[in-house]
């Protein structure tokens, strides 16, 4: 899940700090509403300078979480005010790997077993029939 937040010109730091506590709140939000902090992504952006955040996994609060007790990481920043092929280049290659599907979620072993693994969401509705019927081939075997 990716939450967005546009300010104008974040060069001027109160711009910055209001845009970055409203991308916390929505990281938060989407944590609080069942979403894997591992895979939420914030973006900050005034369209010309654009920052992606992480959820610091190694400060993860108990229950529930706010701006004042989730901390972001830094993942990416890129400045646009200059134009060139090089910046056009990087603002497509950070517009796909952080808001397109492309890039956006790496297909690793990992991400894979997270998603449709024994202990996914997806494998929780599953698991009693995939039990009986081990149990049941063992029991034949």
């Amino acid at each position: 899940m990716t939450a967005i937040e546009y300010e104008g010109n974040l060069s001027i730091r109160a711009k910055y700090e209001e845009g970055y506590n409203q991308v916390k709140d929505y990281c938060a939000g989407l944590v609080n509403s069942g979403h894997d902090p591992e895979l939420v992504i914030g973006i900050l952006s005034d369209t010309v300078r654009w920052y992606a955040y992480e959820i610091d996994l190694e400060q993860l609060p108990e229950g529930h979480f706010t701006r004042d007790n989730i901390f972001l990481k830094e993942v990416e920043y890129i400045d646009c005010s200059i134009v060139s092929e090089k910046t056009a280049k990087d603002l497509v290659r950070f517009l796909c790997t952080f808001l397109g599907r492309i890039g956006a979620r790496p297909v690793t072993a990992y991400s894979i077993a997270k998603d449709l693994g024994f202990g996914s969401p997806f494998c929780q509705g599953h698991i009693n029939s995939l039990k009986a019927s081990v149990a049941e081939a063992f029991e034949d075997n």
